[in-house]
């Protein structure tokens, strides 16, 4: 079952920045995740998308919510691409086709990710 305050979060997020307002890193949802305040961090989302391995989609809101944010549009693409796929990872049925095409559409989204970050950075790791 998702927790409908991580799935309101989450579309919060993307209506506020959609909005042009400022929003708050969700780094906090990842737990030990904890993103920089410098301008390193694409690089971080970059690192912490590839290091997160199988994680609860809580984690990649939380890496969406810096990679959205960048200044370059590959991986601010990507950001939004992972965001989505989290979003509806939160939402997704507990049936196995459910749970199923919610970490594909996560694992082709981390994929895009990576590829904007070897297009900025060169190849890994970042």
């Amino acid at each position: 079952m998702i927790w409908p305050w991580v799935a309101a979060t989450a579309a919060a997020l993307a209506a506020a920045v959609t909005a042009g307002a400022t929003v708050t890193v969700l780094s906090s949802l990842a737990g030990e995740l904890d993103p920089p305040a410098t301008t390193g961090n694409d690089r971080w989302a970059c690192r912490a998308a590839w290091d997160a391995g199988r994680a609860e989609p809580g984690t990649y809101v939380a890496i969406a919510s810096v990679a959205i944010e960048s200044t370059d549009p590959g991986i601010a693409e990507a950001g939004w691409k992972l965001l989505e796929a989290a979003s509806v990872a939160q939402s997704a049925d507990s049936a196995f086709e459910g749970q199923f095409d919610a970490m594909m559409a996560i694992d082709r989204a981390k994929l895009d990710l990576a590829w904007a970050c070897a297009a900025r950075f060169g190849d890994g790791p970042w």
